[in-house]
């Protein structure tokens, strides 16, 4: 982490920056002056972690203002789109928005705090392991299906056994099948 940060002139006259005033109320100029000490702490990719607590004692230890205080001020930040706040397992973190415009870095190191992307990508692949396991649950009924002898041939499909030739890939393929077939057997 580098030890200090460009802060733009052009903070000054940012309509998100000016924006607190109307939006933060009491709480604006504090908002206002919390946001380049946020800039300061960041890591080499503008994020660092974003609970009311570690933001108070790291960025600002010297400040009176309760933890309440710093929790209002960086929802209102990120109201006004200057921070991102985001949370992955259950801990809160804050990425400052344009950052990489305003900090012109040429050796970063890698950063310990998770982006959003990696939350994203964790559920993601948690949703692809419980697709998986409903896969094999499926195999496993239709298997034990064919050991008890109730069923000699078919994929099990919802609970139902599917008896078209080809097997049906899902639940729709199969009822549009018997559908048909009914169809057929009626005519």
């Amino acid at each position: 982490m580098a030890r200090g940060r460009m802060i733009s002139k052009s903070l000054s006259t940012s309509e998100r920056f000016a924006a607190l005033v109307t939006r933060a109320g009491d709480l604006a100029e504090f908002c206002q002056s919390l946001f380049p000490l946020l800039v300061s702490h960041s890591d080499d990719y503008g994020r660092l972690a974003g609970d009311p607590y570690t933001v108070k004692h790291v960025c600002h230890p010297s400040s009176p203002r309760p933890l309440t205080d710093f929790d209002a001020a960086l929802r209102f930040l990120d109201a006004v789109e200057l921070i991102d706040l985001y949370t992955v397992v259950n801990r809160q973190y804050l990425q400052i928005e344009q950052f990489a415009q305003h900090q012109h870095l040429k050796l970063c190191k890698t950063s310990t705090i998770p982006t959003r992307e990696r939350e994203r990508e964790r559920k993601e692949s948690n949703q692809r392991k419980e697709r998986e396991r409903e896969r094999e649950e499926g195999k496993r009924r239709e298997g034990a299906a064919r050991a008890s002898g109730r069923v000699s041939t078919g994929r099990v499909i919802n609970g139902a056994v599917c008896r078209h030739v080809p097997r049906c890939e899902n639940t729709k393929t199969c009822i549009a099948k018997t559908i048909t077939d009914a169809r057929k057997v009626a005519t």
